[in-house]
């Protein structure tokens, strides 16, 4: 079985390993077909605009490679969601809540003792993301965050 969540594509079940599942879901869930519901498009999913601290980006650009820095919606999509359900649906749904203003891709340790010391002294919250999966919520913002 496999969910096809690709970035155009309907939202289909291919069953081709599992005939009598969908029946199955149909008769017991009450799924229909009929209601499946495609993703949003990622165009479609409008994001409120990234709180800048323009003293830290400053510096910051100092001490990084600008593909270390981003600030373009899928960036800041991705590194406030992870893998589990509850992130898919909201993703799905195009209800995303706050969402990180600016990811950073550090490439040594050296670098992030960098960023930390920057984010300490101007005052920069940071979510550092571990495996991604965000299974208690921790990389997700929160609304205070600013």
């Amino acid at each position: 079985m496999r969910l096809d969540l690709s970035k155009n594509a309907q939202c289909s079940f291919i069953f081709h390993s599992y005939p009598k599942l969908f029946p199955l879901l149909e008769q017991h869930l009450g799924i229909s077909r009929d209601r499946i519901v495609s993703p949003l498009a990622l165009e479609a999913i409008t994001l409120p605009p990234a709180v800048k601290n323009d003293a830290f980006i400053t510096r910051i650009k100092r001490s990084l490679e600008s593909d270390q820095i981003a600030f373009d919606k899928t960036a800041r999509i991705e590194a406030s969601l992870g893998n589990g359900y509850r992130d898919a649906l909201k993703l799905r749904h195009g209800e995303l809540g706050r969402v990180t203003d600016m990811v950073l891709y550090p490439r040594s340790h050296d670098q992030v003792q960098k960023i930390v010391t920057l984010a300490c002294e101007y005052d920069v919250c940071l979510i550092p993301v571990g495996s991604g999966n965000n299974a208690v919520g921790s990389i997700t913002p929160l609304d205070s965050d600013s």
